[in-house]
C-alpha cells in the first residue's frame, strides 16, 4: 500500500529523503531567521541564488538577499519572531534538485516601545507567506536553496513595511 500511495503522489525511490532533507533545511532557515541570524539562515542558500522577494520581478543575488534579512530582523532592538512553516509539498526534479513549496506563518512575539522591544502578551500575526523554493545538492551532500520565491498573502508585505 505505500508503494502505491508513493507512485499515485509521483514520488519515485529515493524522493522521500530529498524532499524531507529538504523540508528540514526550510524549517532551519526559519529557525536562524527567529534567532536573528540571517548570514547563517542564508548560509543554506546556494551562492548561485535567485532571491526573489515579494513582488520582484529580478531576483536578488544572495549577499543583497543578506542584507534584506538583516535588516528586517533589526527593525528595533529585541525584536523577536516566530515563523512556522507548514504545508511543505515537494517532489525530486532529479537527484540533485527538489522543487517544493509550503506557507510560512511569520509571529510577532514583541513590540517596538520607546525604542526597544517589550514581550506581547499575544503574539500577533505579522505576515502570511506561499514560498516557492528550488533546492539543489551540494557537492557536500547538503541540500540548499537555489532559489527562493516569497509570495505575501496577508495581512503585510514585511518587505515593503505596510499593510497590503
Amino acid at each position: 500500500m505505500v508503494d502505491a500511495v508513493a507512485t499515485h503522489a509521483g514520488r519515485v525511490r529515493g524522493d522521500v529523503d530529498a524532499v524531507r532533507a529538504c523540508e528540514e533545511t526550510a524549517v532551519l532557515f526559519c529557525e536562524l531567521l527567529d534567532s536573528g541570524d540571517a548570514v547563517a539562515a542564508f548560509g543554506l542558500h546556494d551562492d548561485d541564488l535567485a532571491f526573489y522577494p515579494p513582488g520582484a520581478k529580478e531576483p536578488l543575488p544572495k549577499e543583497a538577499a543578506i542584507a534584506v534579512g538583516e535588516r528586517i530582523l533589526a527593525g528595533y532592538p529585541g525584536r523577536r519572531t516566530l515563523h512556522l512553516l507548514g504545508n511543505f509539498l515537494a517532489h525530486a526534479v532529479d537527484d540533485q534538485t527538489v522543487r517544493a513549496q509550503y506557507v510560512v506563518s511569520i509571529y510577532e512575539l514583541t513590540r517596538e516601545v520607546d525604542g526597544s522591544a517589550q514581550e506581547r502578551e499575544v503574539p500577533t500575526l505579522f505576515a502570511f507567506a506561499h514560498e516557492q523554493a528550488l533546492f539543489r545538492r551540494g557537492p557536500d551532500g547538503r541540500w540548499r536553496y537555489l532559489e527562493q520565491r516569497m509570495i505575501p498573502i496577508a495581512p503585510r508585505d514585511p518587505f515593503a513595511g505596510g499593510d497590503r
